[in-house]
């Protein structure tokens, strides 16, 4: 796929989404999902689930509680789910 095509299939993309994997969406999930009492065992470097999907780690996640109730991505997009880390992208 040529450079152009392939901008244009990530966009379309991210447009399918309910909650889109923007710079700005992981600047306020690192805010709650940081503090998350499940994320110790999901992984430092991932945030974002209700976007991207199941934790690497997800086999190895103990649910210890979620913020996602709390969080203003959860809110914004009427979310309803938690533990998205556990059970993918809502």
């Amino acid at each position: 796929m040529a450079g152009g095509e392939a901008e244009a299939a990530l966009l379309r993309e991210q447009k399918s989404k309910i909650v889109p994997n923007t710079e700005q969406n992981v600047t306020v999930c690192t805010r709650f999902c940081g503090t998350c009492p499940t994320h110790e065992t999901c992984g430092k470097s991932e945030y974002l689930f209700c976007s991207t999907g199941v934790s690497d780690n997800r086999g190895r996640v103990v649910q210890q509680g979620c913020n996602c109730p709390e969080c203003e991505i959860w809110m914004k997009y009427g979310l309803s789910e938690m533990y998205f880390c556990v059970h993918g992208e809502a």
